[in-house]
């Protein structure tokens, strides 16, 4: 039993080191359903300790491991302890090992292997392979998206792998427009007109509280997280032509943008890289649109030469492309601009309507909205390196502004 000595000295170090912290996530985190913290429970019933070799290897892909020797299971049910996202358990019965894997939906099984005592080692590695395919699928990016149907609108969160979606209603605030997310993945950003004008509004995503972070008979609009220092850009005319302003993520500290640079008056949309070093401008000027990239720090400005209507800039997740919407002869199309290289590339051969290009955090994706027929926008998937392009949505509702986490939810 010295694995078992051992494993106790370790979690308890663990344990004690942990607790603060988890009490305090768990207290901000109350009524949480869309980012939860991610809790594994791991048993080994077995006496030997067969299946300890897991504990370590589980420690990778979770917040918190908690180990136990006992798992209230019966061959008539099983009962799902409460406080954990996932259960992991080893037992043994006559000299046959079982493992398997639970989540509370249900106490859905998502594994389950048996095999012969002698075969333990090759069941080891069997069950690493298998425990790490099956976090993947149920661990991925999520696409957050806004819904309208019958003049409802509504926040969508939707798995990227399984297709499984979780709705937050939002009746009170419509039209909605405009989604951003912040980089720890805890706020939402949006748009919502009201009265003529357009606010921007902060929705708390594990508390689905709502907060007005401007609303004074102006515009405000296409807010745009600004790195990682919890600021936000954002465009308003409050002095009378299109500026670019920036604001504490709360509301607070509202003031102009780079004064200094040559900002058109024209601009209608504006992004900034994830290290916040860099905006991009979408403006209308000499009849077509067009897209300026601005450094932060020197108030440098760039042109992007794109022969046509060039909308939606988007960075990619290192901040080395732009990602945008090109028409051109009436075709749309997404497009990279290379900042390093200064190169062009196509990226769709299909010229129906498309707009909001988001990229995923490995850079893997690039999610969109797209109108193939009438007015009905749906949400679409480009994969970067087979050029495949997934239809995601396909129903009456218009389904716009979609973006990626930043980080993988369970």
């Amino acid at each position: 039993m010295s694995w078992l000595v051992e494993r106790n000295k370790r979690f308890l170090v663990f344990k004690i080191s942990g607790f603060l912290l988890l009490l305090l996530f768990v207290l901000a985190c109350a009524g949480s359903e869309i980012f939860a913290l991610e809790r594994a429970l791991f048993v080994d019933s077995t006496d030997e300790g067969h299946f300890y070799p897991l504990f370590e290897f589980l420690e990778k892909f979770f917040d918190q491991v908690e180990f136990k020797k006992d798992f209230p299971f019966s061959s008539e049910e099983i009962v799902f302890p409460q406080g954990f996202d996932i259960v992991f358990h080893g037992y043994q019965k006559d000299s046959l090992l079982f493992f398997q894997v639970f989540v509370p939906d249900g106490v859905q099984k998502l594994l389950s292997m048996v095999r012969p005592l002698s075969e333990k080692e090759e069941m080891l590695k069997t069950l690493q392979q298998r425990i790490m395919n099956t976090l993947n699928f149920h661990k991925s990016f999520k696409i957050i998206f806004i819904r309208s149907e019958n003049d409802r609108f509504s926040v969508v969160a939707r798995d990227l792998k399984s297709g499984k979606e979780r709705t937050i209603k939002v009746d009170s605030l419509k039209p909605l427009e405009d989604l951003s997310i912040s980089h720890d993945g805890r706020f939402l950003f949006l748009v919502h007109r009201r009265a003529g004008y357009r606010e921007i509004w902060r929705l708390d995503l594990e508390k689905e509280s709502f907060l007005p972070l401007s609303c004074g008979g102006y515009n405000d609009f296409s807010p745009y997280p600004l790195g990682e220092n919890g600021r936000l850009v954002f465009l308003s005319d409050r002095n009378g032509e299109n500026e670019i302003f920036v604001m504490e993520q709360d509301g607070a500290l509202q003031k102009s943008f780079l004064e200094g640079a040559e900002i058109p008056k024209t601009v209608e949309k504006v992004t900034a890289s994830s290290l916040g070093d860099k905006i991009a401008l979408s403006y209308f000027k000499d009849g077509r649109w067009h897209i300026q990239i601005c450094d932060v720090f020197s108030g440098v400005t760039e042109e992007l030469d794109f022969p046509g209507n060039a909308t939606d800039p988007v960075f990619s997740a290192d901040g080395k492309e732009i990602i945008f919407v090109g028409e051109r002869n009436g075709n749309f199309d997404l497009f990279s601009f290379n900042l390093v290289e200064k190169s062009l590339e196509r990226l769709t051969f299909d010229p129906f309507f498309k707009a909001h290009p988001a990229v995923s955090p490995d850079g893997a994706w690039i999610v969109f909205s797209g109108k193939k027929v009438s007015n009905n926008w749906d949400i679409f998937l480009l994969e970067r390196g087979s050029r495949k392009l997934y239809r995601l949505t396909s129903s009456f509702a218009m389904e716009i502004s979609p973006l990626f986490t930043p980080v993988p939810i369970f």
